[in-house]
């Protein structure tokens, strides 16, 4: 998972560019802050996954993901920013969402080997 951890924090870093580069050309997106709070909010909770195996934690990580993607594809249609702008945000939203997904079957697979191990 420390692919994705790097991967999640650069998005996060690329977020509050995001956040500030609309707040200096003073377009304000309504939602901009839910924005900041999921692209902050996802390094933080892939962090808590990793270091307590928390399912609930990947979960609400791939829950900012998902969110963070939509309110970029919401920023495009209403011309906050342009497809080219969100093209390298969205391709990190996929990226990282796949790499969730990996490692919740990678996890899966580890404990349905470890019951069967311990004759459950």
């Amino acid at each position: 998972m420390s692919d994705c951890l790097s991967q999640s924090y650069d998005f996060g870093i690329r977020i509050v560019q995001l956040s500030r580069w609309l707040k200096d050309e003073g377009k304000d997106f309504p939602l901009s802050g839910r924005l900041l709070e999921c692209g902050a909010g996802l390094c933080p909770a892939l962090r808590v996954a990793q270091a307590m195996g928390d399912k609930g934690s990947r979960v609400v990580a791939f829950r900012y993901v998902e969110e963070a993607e939509y309110l970029l594809e919401l920023m495009v249609e209403t011309d906050f920013i342009t497809a080219l702008q969100s093209e390298p945000l969205l391709s990190d939203c996929r990226v990282i969402k796949k790499d969730i997904r990996a490692n919740q079957s990678k996890r899966k697979k580890q404990s349905d080997g470890s019951d069967a191990d311990n004759g459950k």
